[in-house]
């Protein structure tokens, strides 16, 4: 329990002039942290430097044999082949344009459908606790069931192609989705239930203007999430059952020992992975902005 000593000595001023902390307000509070925090500039320099200092050692252990060139590639064969690529140069009837296209329309569809249809079903779950508790372990199994263990299954029912890549894709997020809205909707406030229900609203009141705006942040938060299950649910679909895709670009540099363009591939899929969250970043903070003016 704090004294009242302690709150005094800590309002008192110290003898080497420094304010203290129950003296900053909330505005130099934030600025002292700010402060200590390193700038954007900084961590980005360190980053490429640390980037940079990987790809000369494995460049140089590489010419040194102490890292298997034929295992595991080198830097210079890695650029050299996505030059190649990016060049034009065609490989099992596609460009690596065009797997990039194939691969993007598939993540962001089924991500959309996923987050969609998840967040739908979560929300519609508020109108009954019996529909609630029924479901409910349905969910839990399908979340703890291996996704990737229906691609087969996906690629029977749907066929070779785009359907069966994001189906997956919507079987990965889907359920993240619904449980953040289910989260949302547990979270909302049953004090302004009462008063909604005090002042003649219905259920269907209640529900728009109670319900969706409490569980939108929530499932706004699940977006960054999603996205990436997306990427990889379209990924492993295309390895699986697809002519086309930087997934089954991969797949096919696997099946030729190309050990660079595997790695030429992954480095493409890694570019694509941080786009895609940074946009999803962007749009939920967009998102968030114009749910808080609103409110």
């Amino acid at each position: 329990m704090v004294t009242a000593r302690q709150i005094s000595l800590a309002k008192a001023p110290r003898g080497d002039g420094s304010v203290p902390l129950a003296q900053i307000g909330d505005v130099q509070l934030h600025r002292v942290i700010s402060s200590k925090r390193p700038s954007r500039a900084k961590v980005l320099v360190v980053q490429v430097v640390l980037v940079a200092a990987i790809l000369a050692g494995w460049q140089i252990a590489a010419d040194l044999h102490l890292v298997s060139a034929l295992f595991w590639s080198t830097p210079f064969r890695i650029w050299d082949r996505g030059a190649q690529l990016f060049g034009g140069q065609r490989l099992d009837g596609t460009t690596i344009y065009s797997a990039l296209e194939y691969t993007i329309v598939a993540a962001i569809s089924g991500f959309l459908i996923g987050t969609v249809i998840g967040a739908g079903v979560g929300l519609s779950l508020w109108w009954s606790k019996t529909a609630e508790a029924v479901v409910s372990p349905f969910v839990i199994v399908f979340h703890a069931l291996p996704k990737f263990a229906l691609a087969p299954l996906l690629v029977l029912v749907m066929g070779l192609g785009m359907k069966s890549e994001i189906a997956l894709a919507v079987a990965l997020t889907v359920v993240t989705s619904l449980f953040t809205a289910q989260s949302g909707v547990r979270a909302v406030d049953s004090d302004q239930v009462k008063l909604l229900q005090s002042l003649g609203a219905n259920r269907r009141d209640i529900f728009f203007k109670i319900v969706i705006p409490t569980s939108v942040p929530w499932i706004i938060s699940a977006l960054r999430i999603n996205i990436g299950l997306a990427l990889a649910g379209a990924i492993i679909g295309e390895m699986v059952a697809s002519n086309n895709g930087i997934g089954h670009l991969i797949f096919y540099a696997g099946s030729i020992y190309d050990v660079a363009l595997i790695w030429v591939g992954t480095g493409v899929l890694a570019a694509v992975a941080v786009l895609m969250y940074a946009g999803v970043t962007l749009l939920e903070k967009k998102l968030m902005i114009g749910l808080h003016v609103q409110m």
